[in-house]
């Protein structure tokens, strides 16, 4: 068994300051997930998005067609495919 009473030896990594709400880049912003996981894959060859859309915007039903316009117009954009077929899935 490993005594963890004594004092813990550790080292920080980088330290960088804590980026503010919204900026694309944090886990509080609608683009977040995108570019961080999405957009890299956009040099691949693909033929169509099948889009599973969940309910954590129930709350807010009045902002989703804009944002389901402009994710498909962003993912079409990004592929250089202006037709690419998009498909979406609701509950």
């Amino acid at each position: 068994m490993i005594s963890i009473s004594k004092p813990w030896k550790f080292k920080f990594g980088i330290e960088l300051p804590q980026l503010p709400r919204g900026n694309g880049l944090t886990l509080h912003s609608p683009t977040a997930y995108y570019y961080a996981m999405i957009e890299p894959m956009a040099n691949y060859n693909i033929k169509g998005i099948t889009w599973y859309q969940g309910e954590s915007n129930v709350p807010k039903p009045e902002q989703y067609q804009e944002l389901l316009t402009s994710l498909i117009k962003t993912w079409r954009n990004d592929w250089q495919k202006p037709n690419l077929p998009f498909l979406y899935v609701q509950l």
